[in-house]
């Protein structure tokens, strides 16, 4: 998708949500889902996991800041 496109966040959210629903049937009750995505997007996910999952079911967000280091095992801020 071109970032020229004026319509891209909405054709990445036709393509995101079926995919959303399948992890949703997928996965169990007490699992948990994990999503690596840039600050681009971030706001629309966040809408459509809200939808598909309910609110009451974000337990939070993790905001990595990639570095040069090599060695991060452990490193969350």
């Amino acid at each position: 998708m071109s970032s020229e496109d004026g319509s891209r966040h909405t054709k990445w959210i036709k393509a995101m949500m079926p995919r959303l629903q399948i992890m949703k049937a997928m996965l169990k009750p007490s699992g948990v889902l994990a999503i690596c995505i840039d600050d681009n997007e971030l706001f629309h996910l966040g809408m459509m996991l809200d939808e598909v999952f309910g609110e009451k079911n974000r337990l939070g967000i993790i905001n990595w800041e990639k570095t040069t280091s090599k060695n991060q095992a452990g490193e969350f801020r």
